[in-house]
């Protein structure tokens, strides 16, 4: 089953390869799937503390 990433933060339309959520108060977001290039953008901000929740397998080529 794939996801959509529902964070839309650097979005390049691929699918989620995570669930994460935002450690820091007030958090912005809860166990939300997110892409890769919004999960590399989540990282890199120091406002997020970022929590990575579950990790999806990718598709077997």
């Amino acid at each position: 089953m794939q996801l959509e990433c529902s964070i839309w933060r650097a979005c390049t339309g691929d699918d989620a390869v995570a669930r994460a959520s935002d450690a820091s108060p007030p958090r912005s977001f809860r166990n939300r799937p997110v892409c890769g290039a919004c999960l590399e953008a989540l990282d890199a901000d120091p406002t997020v503390d970022l929590r990575v929740e579950e990790q999806f397998r990718s598709p077997a080529a």
